[in-house]
């Protein structure tokens, strides 16, 4: 399976599904599967209301 066109297609149908709306009160719950340092965990919270770039694949779901 390529990870990247899967993501890509997902994502096409989330915006083309009538009922979505991504506002700023949405909530998108994010999962790590590997571990994190504490510096990294610290970076992190330093980060909320912030843009976060990640320098790899996220499995993030809309909070319905």
């Amino acid at each position: 399976v390529d990870i990247c066109k899967a993501s890509e297609e997902e994502h096409e149908k989330l915006i083309n599904e009538q009922n979505y709306s991504l506002s700023l009160t949405s909530m998108v719950q994010y999962c790590r599967g590997q571990r994190m340092s504490r510096n990294e965990l610290d970076q992190l919270k330093l980060s909320i209301d912030e843009f976060v770039i990640v320098k790899s694949f996220l499995s993030a779901t809309v909070d319905p």
